[in-house]
C-alpha cells in the first residue's frame, strides 16, 4: 500500500503543471481511498469513505487557489513518510495538519473574509 501511495503522490507531481484537473482530482481520490481503506475500523472506514466523497466537492474549490496543489502535495508526502516509517503519532499529527490545512482553504474560498 505504501508502494501506491508514493506512485500516487508522484503522479501528482507529475501532473501539477499540466492543467489536467480530473486526472489531478482522481489521483487525489485515489490517494485517499487508499488511506482510508487501509484503517482496520470498519465502522470508521465507512464514516471516513462518505466525508471523502462530501469533500471532492469541496475540492474542485480549492483547484482555484494557485498553491493548492503543491500544499496537498506536500502534506501528503509529509504523511506517507510517517505512515511509511511506522511513526503513528506522526502520521496523526501529519493528518491533522491536512485536515485543519483543508478547513482553512475552504473557508478562504467559500466564506471570503472582508477587509475593513
Amino acid at each position: 500500500d505504501i508502494q501506491q501511495l508514493e506512485k500516487e503522490i508522484s503522479l501528482l507531481d507529475e501532473l501539477k503543471f499540466t492543467g489536467r484537473r480530473d486526472e489531478i482530482f482522481q489521483c487525489d481520490i485515489r490517494l485517499h481511498k487508499l488511506i482510508i481503506a487501509a484503517n482496520p475500523n470498519v465502522r470508521l472506514r465507512n464514516i471516513l469513505v462518505t466525508l471523502d466523497d462530501q469533500m471532492h466537492r469541496v475540492r474542485v474549490f480549492f483547484s482555484q487557489s494557485p498553491d493548492w496543489l503543491q500544499a496537498v502535495i506536500n502534506e501528503h508526502t509529509i504523511l506517507v513518510e510517517r505512515i511509511k516509517a511506522h511513526d503513528g503519532e506522526g502520521a496523526e499529527n501529519a493528518m491533522k495538519h491536512h485536515l485543519r490545512s483543508a478547513c482553512d482553504r475552504s473557508v478562504q474560498i467559500v466564506l471570503p473574509l472582508r477587509r475593513n
